[in-house]
């Protein structure tokens, strides 16, 4: 019996997958392992291998098509076996039939199908139905001689009904335009099919056009929508207030560079300054825990471990995986977990799990020589905090002038929730610990090891 290659669940929050490419021809003799198809969440990119050797029997799907996790995509058995899905086996097991416990399952040969216009419907086909909202009148039926609805009858309707992007839902929901009204004939629909509708129905001219010739137009989807809808509801949701102040850096760039010349052989990597202020954060979290929070509606949820995002720039986007539990690692431990989450980010293979769930996020955009910024909050955390650069300034040192490396840090958070005092009295917290690192060094017991 041909065995049967399906999504899997990529985490907790993936509900469905779209297929970026196919690497295995139909019909080619593969091998456990071998690699069968990419698939896209809206987070990476996995690889989906084959459970078992035997020739491929690929399934209806094609690139870009859009799957709820769990379909089955391909088959591996014999040369002269075809794709069947679980559903299709129980749809074409019942045509077998002429009649079956359900009276809307009786079956006639097609020599002797009534007149009448009545067109019946299986079991699974009338769930998969309901489940995606399809009304069966509107589903051309291919079984029992084109007068019984089957499970593919329904997927077939289900292909061809369009997407909504995030963005083209809610500009259409705020328009009161429904998909029913829309007549575009495409599988996906956009922003820009939106935008067209609105300018056509109201006759609206763009004061400014430009020669197509100077103008590169890129749709808003994937990552970048749903980055693009994470921050609009960042930006609605909170009343953000902004606090900034300037750290004495010197401690911090000398205990590194001790860290590097002691560890560096050791560990096979030396400690970065993202390392060291990523727990230095974790410890002023743990003193003032009301900043080590979440929000929902009217609801907050106070943690008493730090899952500690950090926000990673990648080539699909801006990540933000979290290191769970941050208070309980010790340096080396959190520094090898940070570079394992970011090679995954970039390289597409993180899981969805790895971006859900953070408690408060840092930034750093040091490493661009960005002095201060004002992030976003990474909504539905109520803060988050922004890192300069290290740089040298000429500052006031024991009334001396003096240069010495100082950081600008920047702490975002959410006035409905936390007041002016209680944020500062934290952001004062991260540069006591900044100025004399060797405090958090002492106060968490096993740092260094």
């Amino acid at each position: 019996m041909a065995e049967e290659v399906f999504i899997p669940k990529f985490g907790q929050t993936v509900e469905e997958v779209t297929i970026i490419e196919w690497l295995a021809e139909d019909g080619s003799l593969v091998q456990p392992g071998d690699e069968l198809l990419r698939v896209e969440t809206d987070k990476a990119i996995f690889t989906i291998e084959a459970p078992s050797s035997g020739v491929l029997h690929r399934g209806p799907y094609k690139e870009g098509d859009i799957l709820p996790i769990l379909t089955v995509v391909a088959t591996i058995g014999k040369e002269n076996e075809r794709f069947e899905s679980n559903e299709q086996r129980s749809d074409y097991s019942e045509e077998s039939y002429k009649q079956t416990s359900s009276p809307e399952s009786i079956e006639v040969p097609p020599s002797s199908v009534p007149t009448n216009d009545k067109i019946f419907a299986s079991p699974r086909a009338r769930r998969v139905a309901r489940e995606k909202g399809i009304p069966l009148e509107s589903i051309k039926p291919s079984g029992a001689g084109g007068r019984r609805i089957i499970e593919k009858d329904v997927l077939n309707a289900a292909a061809r009904k369009p997407k909504w992007t995030p963005l083209a839902q809610k500009i259409a929901e705020e328009a009161g335009i429904s998909i029913e009204s829309l007549e575009i004939d495409k599988a996906r629909i956009t922003k820009e099919d939106i935008l067209n509708v609105l300018e056509k129905s109201q006759n609206v001219k763009s004061s400014e056009k430009f020669d197509d010739t100077f103008v590169e137009r890129t749709s808003i989807k994937g990552i970048r929508a749903l980055i693009a809808e994470h921050l609009r509801v960042s930006v609605q949701e909170t009343a953000r207030v902004t606090l900034t102040l300037e750290a004495d850096a010197s401690e911090l760039v000398s205990l590194r560079s001790k860290l590097k010349e002691r560890y560096e052989s050791l560990w096979g990597f030396s400690p970065s300054y993202l390392d060291l202020i990523g727990k230095i954060v974790t410890t002023a979290l743990l003193i003032h825990p009301y900043m080590n929070a979440r929000s929902y509606q009217d609801i907050v949820e106070k943690y008493h471990t730090v899952n500690l995002g950090i926000a990673v720039d990648t080539e699909r986007g801006l990540m933000v995986p979290v290191i769970r539990g941050a208070e309980k690692l010790s340096l080396r431990k959190f520094a090898e977990t940070l570079r394992q989450l970011i090679n995954a980010a970039r390289q597409g293979t993180i899981s969805p799990d790895d971006l859900q769930g953070g408690t408060f996020t840092i930034t750093n955009l040091g490493n661009y020589d960005i002095d201060v910024f004002t992030p976003i909050i990474n909504y539905p955390e109520i803060a988050i905090l922004g890192i300069g650069r290290i740089a040298n300034r000429v500052v006031p040192y024991n009334n001396e002038i003096a240069i010495r490396p100082m950081v600008i840090l920047s702490l975002v958070f959410d006035h409905r929730l936390v007041d002016g005092a209680p944020a500062a009295r934290f952001l004062q917290e991260i540069k006591r610990l900044i100025e004399d690192p060797t405090l958090w060094l002492i106060e968490s017991i096993g740092e260094v090891r």
